[in-house]
């Protein structure tokens, strides 16, 4: 393995995707929200599929997305852009 791909996988991740069951208590989820960003990740992700949300967690603030919403915002993935309710596809069809 070279030197270029060891560093790769070394680093912290730019951004990282939880997905929050719902038996999970919010002290839990800060828990896993922290060591990320104390380890240099440049936003973490957390959805609540559930409630039908993301929450981004630059270091520095929080957005929170619902379902009515565009996700944008993320200085992870520039120009990225969906709507929840594209998301949630799935969940929306199970609620009719």
């Amino acid at each position: 393995m070279t030197d270029a791909a060891l560093n790769l996988r070394l680093g912290p991740p730019d951004l990282t995707l939880e997905v929050i069951s719902p038996s999970e208590r919010a002290a839990a989820v800060d828990d896993k929200i922290a060591p990320y960003i104390d380890a240099g990740a440049q936003e973490v992700w957390v959805m609540y599929p559930t409630k039908r949300r993301i929450h981004i967690y630059p270091a520095d603030q929080v957005l929170c997305f619902s379902i009515d919403d565009e996700l944008t915002g993320s200085s992870v993935l520039p120009g990225f852009s969906t709507p929840m309710q594209h998301i949630f596809r799935r969940s929306l069809k199970s609620d009719e």
